[in-house]
């Protein structure tokens, strides 16, 4: 399957990318043809039903919900909170005009300084009318005492207005003039006498709660108290209109108390819902107003919006086809290995999506026939888990991205609640699985436990049900979580039994393509046995030396294995130029060869093997790894060789042309394929003699720079040491010396 689908993505070229596109956006519209563009009915207020419709879901009938609510706040009484504070504040207010009182006194005015504050303050001549003494001059300085009453008054309101804030003079102008002028004209002693009768009674009377209902009430009250006070009749007046003006409500309505409360009666009303089933209108009976008003709550009036979905799902498809074209645009004008490339993912991604999306199409249906949140069991979390291994980063970015936006489409729920759980269940769970894909592609860990996944699962639906308000429900909250749980369970299964599979069809070296290869009765490697039979034997001790060394860092010893054996399969086109497949009483060709000629054959058994491999369809990992298991080293027999004919030799024409490993496992094949080759030639096999031959090996290679880009650590090269010294004393029955205990 995976060498047809490759065979056609060479064949076809550019042409294949563009019929893939057009594929999977025609599957995606047909999947989507019929929850775009849904059954329209013709209702009409006041008129017979022609079909009976019942709710396709449970959901919340927000306005009588709401209207319900509002009933509940309106049965609220205003919240008054008393206010100690109005107290002192009264008080405090009294002290400032009876401070006032006394300080004005010691002022002094002229006729002048009155007929200016007259013209600058125009206010006042609305509160009193100024009568100037005719028998004074302008100029002449008089007391407070020796001015008319009505010089009085107004002097008294213009010093009250510059020396204390609106409030004293809101006082003033309350209270009766007849006051005011026997407050101004009285001595001290019986200015102090009222303002302590006052202060006194307004104390005691505003230290408890006052409603404003029972102000007057409490000022009748008031009066009562003079009775016991020793005033004379002025001064009992004034004190009356003072307690007038200065008893005030000391409960005070609170908005924030009121709305608090209200919101707490609203809150304890229970939704009003439409459940699923309920039948909404009846075929025959008369549309009435409610029945329209339930029927626009499942969108069954309003056409314009069906049609509307039905343009913006089709429009998603456009700007998904559009968006891949502009991800692919790059490797669309680039090499026939890039167009190979855009074709391949763009597989994936195709495959991929119309899957999930027939699953949740599946899912969808369940859900319209009674089966509450089968939504919740789409298994979105493998989706990235399959596709970044396989494609980018940014195309995995976008799969996610175009799947939560097409959800919105296949969800049959018309509650908002229901639709943003599983909104954000799809988006949390798909990036999710992005990061566990990611952990995975950079090997920063091995795969994520599916009990861990299971714990995840509920860390990020929990947030999700408090934020929907679904943690009130702790019924519903279980039942969702459960749903969620078995999500995980059913990811996990379709996981384990798609990957083989998957990896097997997009791929570079899936395991069952690995364990083909791994077959000694692979064609190819009986065609290395019977050309090269000392190559082949080589193949086979540097596949067991690798695995083992690979093993021993955490690698893919398979890969490893596999690789090792096709490693030098380019040695089949030339088997007698290498040393392997020399018979003993034979000269070796190379004799008859220059330096320079014999390098170049030798070095020619990597790109030869490529296009072996190449012909064969191998994954491009193992064609990879045969390019790179010599890196850039250098062919040093000859190199020394063609030395002593030429000092100025040029280097470059000795070494391999790469790349220098790419990977672990091909940086382990280097050493182990130099390491047995070289063990051939050793006259003893001690342990330190072998010790020393792969310690002067990887120091070779390390001086080389051969392993900078395989990201092999040194910690990996000493247990990589250790393995190949043990397998190599082994396949020559040395003995090892144990430490002692």
């Amino acid at each position: 399957m995976k060498t047809r689908l490759e065979q056609w993505q060479s064949q076809a070229g550019k042409y294949y990318f563009f019929i893939v596109l057009i594929i999977l956006s025609l599957f995606v519209i047909l999947l989507g043809y019929s929850t775009t563009l849904p059954q329209q009915y013709n209702f009409q207020l006041n008129q017979v039903a022609e079909t009976t419709i019942q709710a396709p879901t449970t959901i919340e009938d927000v306005e009588m919900t709401e209207r319900n609510r509002e009933q509940a706040r309106n049965s609220v009484a205003d919240v008054y909170v008393y206010q100690p504070n109005i107290r002192e504040s009264q008080l405090a207010l009294l002290e400032q005009l009876f401070q006032g009182l006394r300080d004005v006194r010691k002022e002094r005015y002229s006729t002048e300084s009155l007929k200016e504050i007259e013209a600058e303050e125009e206010w006042m001549q609305r509160y009193i009318a100024l009568e100037i003494n005719a028998e004074r001059t302008d100029e002449q300085d008089v007391i407070f005492g020796q001015l008319e009453k009505s010089e009085k008054l107004f002097a008294l309101l213009y010093y009250f207005s510059g020396h204390y804030d609106d409030s004293v003079v809101n006082l003033l102008t309350r209270i009766p003039r007849e006051s005011i002028v026997s407050l101004v004209e009285m001595s001290d002693n019986d200015l102090s006498t009222i303002n302590q009768a006052t202060a006194q009674i307004l104390d005691s009377t505003l230290s408890k709660p006052i409603h404003a209902n029972e102000i007057i009430q409490i000022i009748a009250q008031a009066r009562t108290q003079l009775d016991g006070l020793n005033l004379n009749f002025e001064s009992r007046q004034v004190t009356q209109d003072l307690l007038q003006q200065l008893i005030i409500p000391t409960m005070v309505y609170s908005e924030e108390e009121t709305e608090e409360r209200r919101q707490q009666v609203a809150n304890s009303v229970q939704p009003s819902y439409i459940l699923q089933g309920q039948i909404i209108v009846q075929e025959g009976h008369v549309i009435d107003q409610d029945d329209m008003r339930q029927l626009d709550l499942f969108g069954y009036l309003d056409r314009r919006a069906m049609r509307s979905a039905g343009y913006g799902f089709y429009a998603l498809v456009l700007i998904q086809a559009l968006a891949l074209l502009v991800h692919f645009r790059q490797k669309l004008v680039g090499s026939k290995q890039d167009v190979l490339s855009a074709n391949a993912q763009l597989t994936v991604y195709s495959v991929s999506m119309v899957a999930i999306l027939s699953v949740l199409k599946l899912l969808s249906l369940l859900q319209q026939n009674n089966l509450e949140h089968a939504l919740l069991l789409c298994p979105i979390y493998i989706m990235p888990i399959l596709l970044l291994p396989y494609t980018s980063e940014e195309l995995s970015i976008l799969e996610i991205i175009f799947f939560n936006l097409f959800a919105n489409f296949f969800i049959s729920s018309n509650s908002i609640i229901d639709i943003t759980l599983i909104v954000l269940f799809y988006l949390l769970s798909s990036l999710l699985g992005f990061l566990v894909a990611l952990i995975q592609k950079r090997k920063a860990t091995q795969r994520l436990h599916i009990g861990m996944s299971l714990l995840l699962h509920g860390i990020v639906m929990v947030p999700i049900l408090s934020v929907l308000n679904y943690l009130s429900d702790m019924q519903q909250t279980a039942f969702i979580l459960a749903i969620a749980a078995v999500n995980v369970f059913i990811a996990g299964a379709a996981y384990f039994f798609i990957q083989p599979y998957w990896e097997a069809w997009f791929g570079q070296h899936s395991t069952l393509v690995l364990n083909q290869l791994s077959n000694l009765n692979n064609p190819l490697l009986l065609e290395i046995s019977e050309k090269a039979p000392g190559t082949y034997h080589h193949s086979m001790m540097v596949a067991t030396l690798s695995s083992n060394a690979v093993t021993a860092i955490g690698g893919d010893a398979l890969l490893a294995r596999v690789a090792s054996y096709y490693h030098d399969v380019g040695k089949t086109i030339h088997p007698m130029f290498f040393t392997e497949n020399v018979p003993a009483h034979m000269v070796s060709p190379h004799q008859k060869l220059t330096p320079k000629e014999s390098a170049e054959i030798i070095i020619s058994h990597v790109t030869l093997g490529r296009g072996i491999m190449e012909e064969h369809h191998f994954p491009q990992i193992i064609i990879d790894i045969c390019m790179q298991h010599h890196g850039t080293t250098r062919v040093g027999y000859f190199y020394h060789e063609a030395k002593q004919d030429n000092p100025n030799v040029d280097e470059a024409d000795f070494r391999y042309p790469g790349p220098k490993p790419q990977s672990k496992e091909a940086a382990v094949i280097m050493i182990a394929d130099s390491v047995e080759a070289a063990s051939r030639s050793l006259k003893d096999y001690e342990l330190e003699t072998i010790e020393n031959l792969v310690d002067s090996i990887i120091c070779d290679k390390l001086k080389d720079d051969q392993f900078s880009e395989s990201g092999l650590t040194f910690h990996e090269v000493k247990l990589v040491r250790q393995s190949l010294i043990n397998n190599i004393s082994g396949m020559y029955h040395s003995r090892i010396s144990y430490p002692k205990d």
